[in-house]
């Protein structure tokens, strides 16, 4: 009996020390894939032409589409992807039926950088993807073993239906010079139940809570008033102060502002709050009245700014300083024009929510003085000789593009502006 007992200890010694071994294999001081650049006006541009062209909202159930994707548009949306997860930085190589992709993850430790580099040769042959070669840090892997491991993670991901159904909708994938070739169906259920598992996985019951409760805060707050006219801080100073009140029995100062700029954000875009919480919403939710809301007396730079502030505390700032920029350089298109305004909006509506998640300090800071009486000045610039309506031809003409001098000029007064508030400060 001791001898089978000290088997087992020395077998699991020898599983610990392969496991140390294979972190150490893995673990290397230098990346692989530098982080991109700021995404510029032809970059923003072209993520805008790619989504609008292959939007799939306009097809039919079950209609199939084609879907050409260059090396270039790939590593744009990989550009994109590092503003959500900005430790990943990623690029891929596609040549005739064959990918090379390679990818660097910074680990988070504080004391000295390590990275894990990715390389991993992809081939597509009579539609389909393989695995034809691995390496993870120092530790290469045959393309037949990788391919088996994922085959046999494929295996027993398809036991989910969502994932089953996500796999059966791509009908086809090749490798093409300099581009990828992807047939798919479209299955707006399949998306529906994606959603709704997604909303279930980084939702908690207590996230939930929280966020129906600053819902049916504002429903209430909205019913009161008898203008259809207000001012954004005299809307905001209510949940403001019951977000300070919730703090002071114990709630999450972070979280409940995280919340309260979600609810508002969706509010600002007069949508269902059942869009946030999907199934796990309460079927009693009331509906508020939508007011016309107004920062610097203008209802466009409210929802700029809270639609800036929500996506912030969601995701990352980058995603919505890019967002906001996407939508002016649409407005110069044919739109209400490109505007420095709402760009103003946009900025302040990001500082705002840096400063209400940053810490738990500046989030209760934050909390004191919205429930007091702050002024617009204190959380939103001036607008005064800021251009605005600047159609396509005349940006072209006046700032050439986003990265001329006399564009940054001008990005540069409004990001001084900005910075000027007290309550960034």
């Amino acid at each position: 009996m001791r001898l089978l007992y000290r088997s087992f200890i020395a077998f699991i010694l020898i599983l610990l020390a392969l496991f140390l071994l294979l972190i150490f294999l893995t673990l290397e001081s230098e990346r692989l894939v530098e982080p991109s650049a700021k995404l510029t006006k032809q970059d923003v541009a072209g993520i805008q032409k790619l989504l609008h062209e292959n939007d799939p909202r306009e097809l039919e159930q079950g209609q199939r589409k084609r879907l050409l994707v260059s090396e270039e548009q790939v590593n744009l949306l990989m550009d994109y992807a590092e503003s959500i997860l900005p430790l990943v930085s990623a690029r891929s190589s596609i040549f005739d039926g064959k990918s090379i992709f390679y990818l660097s993850l910074k680990l988070p430790t504080p004391m000295f950088e390590r990275y894990i580099n990715v390389r991993a040769e992809l081939i597509s042959f009579d539609g389909q993807l393989f695995i034809d070669d691995l390496k993870i840090g120092s530790l290469s892997m045959p393309g037949f073993t990788a391919d088996q491991l994922m085959n046999f993670a494929h295996q027993f991901l398809k036991r989910y239906a969502e994932y089953r159904g996500l796999a059966e909708s791509v009908t086809y994938f090749a490798f093409k010079r300099n581009q990828i070739d992807l047939i798919y169906q479209w299955r707006p259920d399949l998306v529906k139940k994606l959603k709704t598992r997604t909303q279930k996985f980084l939702l908690e019951e207590r996230d939930v809570a929280r966020i129906e409760t600053y819902y049916q805060h504002l429903t209430k707050q909205s019913w009161k008033v008898t203008t259809h006219h207000m001012s954004l801080l005299d809307v905001l100073r209510p949940l403001f102060q019951l977000a300070t009140k919730r703090v002071a029995e114990g709630q999450d100062p972070v979280l409940e502002n995280r919340a309260l700029l979600s609810v508002f954000g969706m509010y600002a875009m007069e949508k269902d709050v059942r869009e946030i919480l999907g199934d796990s919403a309460s079927i009693d939710l009331p509906q508020p009245k939508y007011l016309k809301v107004r920062l610097r007396n203008r209802e466009d730079l409210t929802k700029h700014f809270l639609v800036s502030a929500a996506i912030t505390v969601n995701a990352s700032s980058g995603i919505a300083d890019t967002i906001g920029l996407l939508k002016e350089l649409s407005d110069s298109q044919g739109g209400s024009g490109f505007s420095f305004a709402d760009l103003a909006a946009d900025r302040a509506g990001v500082r705002f929510a840096q400063v209400a998640t940053e810490s738990a300090q500046s989030a209760k800071r934050l909390q004191i003085e919205m429930s007091r009486y702050p002024l617009e000045d204190e959380i939103m610039p001036k607008i005064d000789q800021l251009p605005e309506r600047i159609m396509a031809l005349e940006f072209k003409k006046r700032f050439k593009d986003l990265d001329s001098t006399s564009y940054q000029l001008v990005n540069n007064e409004v990001e001084r502006r900005v910075a000027a508030c007290r309550l960034y400060q």
